[in-house]
């Protein structure tokens, strides 16, 4: 599930035992959250044309703080 690749939670928990077989633990919660979209680079600004002189279709690329290769889609 895509939605929870990279929001989920960890559980670390150490635990100190003696020779006399007394043990103490504590644990630490860690909480993975993205909650940062992704950023657009290389989208041409709005143009007017005329006739059928419509722009050839830009490449851009993007940009997230978790993903290394963000998909972009184009309609």
């Amino acid at each position: 599930d895509q939605a929870s690749f990279y929001n989920y939670e960890i559980t670390r928990t150490w635990t100190a035992t003696d020779a006399a077989g007394n043990s103490s633990s504590q644990s630490q919660k860690i909480t993975v959250s993205d909650a940062s979209a992704p950023t657009l680079s290389g989208v041409p600004a709005d143009v007017t044309v005329t006739c059928d002189n419509i722009p050839a279709v830009a490449t851009p690329s993007a940009s997230d703080v978790c993903d290394s290769t963000p998909a972009i889609t184009f309609a």
